[in-house]
């Protein structure tokens, strides 16, 4: 799998610890830029996990550093799967 993170812009100010990134979504192309800590990108790169490292970030931007799909995708494959193991089970 491959995913764009993009780092768009940093803080100028050493104690104000943020980096603005934006990630492409693999499924449907959009965009989705905000901040997080440095030190957490940097862990990331280091090899860290996304949902281990990005503890300031909820758990849709988490999950965007492990698939690279948006929230609005994942939602709709859950409902395609929902509703496809709906439509078996009704057989």
């Amino acid at each position: 799998m491959s995913h764009f993170v993009t780092v768009a812009g940093t803080s100028a100010d050493p104690d104000d610890d943020y980096i603005v990134l934006s990630i492409e979504c693999v499924e449907c192309g959009s965009v989705v830029t905000f901040a997080t800590s440095k030190s957490h990108y940097i862990a990331w790169l280091d090899g860290g996990h996304a949902h281990d490292v990005f503890t300031d970030l909820p758990d849709d931007l988490r999950e965007m550093f492990v698939t690279g799909v948006c929230y609005l995708c994942r939602a709709q494959d859950e409902e395609f799967r929902r509703s496809n193991s709906e439509a078996i089970l009704s057989k």
